[in-house]
């Protein structure tokens, strides 16, 4: 492959996944688009995940190994400051692709010059890598604009993005932390900006692991109701131009309400009455909802004293 063609950065964060980490650094290398760079880093594995990375050899592969685990989010933020590719996309280290998943992606940036970001169909896979489910969505660009910000047509891993996107709005907001939906947050920005787009095709490939990360703390209240807080944050910035996560008063007053809908959902009554009470408290004009969840709710804590 001409070194002619443009250099694609492809970031992998790696943690505690030894029985696939060699067959998602494969399907890199072994892309039909070749000048590439993959930059890996180990966050902090217990398992001999750091070792099998170690062990390849190839020159396009870059390593930037924590000493500590930093977690996804403020790894991939780490190794997208690294990348010297014009154009930047994700692999997790448990996933894969297909082989011509960074040609095709790349053709599209040269086919329509404005497109900022391109993603494709994904297959949901087993441990044992077979096909369990085709994740579809929607592909013009328009149409993804139409859903957001309450529903957005993408895998966050699947996308390549222009460095330069990158370079005008960054990448994952810290705020979402080992929450998650960090990916959502920041393609609802993008996909505001930018043009969009999704090939119907399915060039990802995403494994259902149950046991995995994000399925644990999927037990924490702020991660469950993430993709509200995402929701609710976009919407506050296409309104006003300004970043509500930055505002620590509104954000104080989303949270409230949020986490205390979710310890309601949990029969937690009297934890979620009293931070939905907080969020009223800190915001009287806020939405009615919030006092609708009181009328909802209060009898059922009085029921379950009685």
């Amino acid at each position: 492959m001409s070194s002619s063609l443009p250099l694609i950065s492809v970031i992998m964060p790696a943690y505690n996944c030894e029985r696939y980490v060699k067959y998602a650094i494969d399907s890199i290398l072994n892309q039909t688009h070749s000048h590439l760079e993959l930059l890996i880093a180990d966050d902090g594995s217990s398992d001999s995940t750091k070792k099998i990375i170690d062990s390849y050899t190839d020159p396009r592969i870059r390593t930037f190994h924590n000493t500590r685990n930093q977690g996804y989010l403020k790894t991939s933020n780490s190794l997208v400051r690294k990348c010297m590719g014009s154009f930047i996309t994700f692999q997790d280290a448990d996933d894969a692709c297909h082989e011509s998943r960074l040609e095709l992606l790349l053709k599209e940036f040269s086919i329509n010059p404005a497109l900022g970001c391109v993603g494709s169909f994904v297959n949901r896979i087993d441990q044992s890598n077979n096909v369990m489910e085709l994740m579809t969505l929607k592909c013009d660009d328009n149409e993804i604009k139409a859903d957001l910000p309450y529903f957005f047509n993408c895998i966050g891993s699947a996308l390549m993005v222009k460095k330069q996107v990158i370079d005008d709005i960054g990448l994952y907001e810290e705020y979402f932390d080992r929450c998650g939906s960090e990916d959502l947050y920041w393609f609802g920005l993008v996909a505001k900006k930018y043009e969009t787009k999704n090939l119907p095709t399915p060039l990802y490939y995403y494994r259902h692991t149950p046991h995995s990360i994000s399925n644990e703390i999927n037990k924490s209240p702020k991660k469950q109701m993430s993709i509200e807080i995402v929701k609710h944050s976009l919407i506050y910035f296409y309104r006003t131009k300004k970043s509500l996560l930055k505002n620590q008063y509104n954000l104080k007053v989303l949270e409230n309400y949020l986490i205390g809908k979710c310890y309601c959902w949990r029969k937690d009554y009297r934890k979620g009455l009293q931070l939905i009470a907080k969020s009223i408290f800190l915001n009287p004009f806020g939405w009615n909802e919030r006092y609708s969840l009181l009328k909802t709710y209060l009898p059922k804590l009085v029921s379950k004293r009685g």
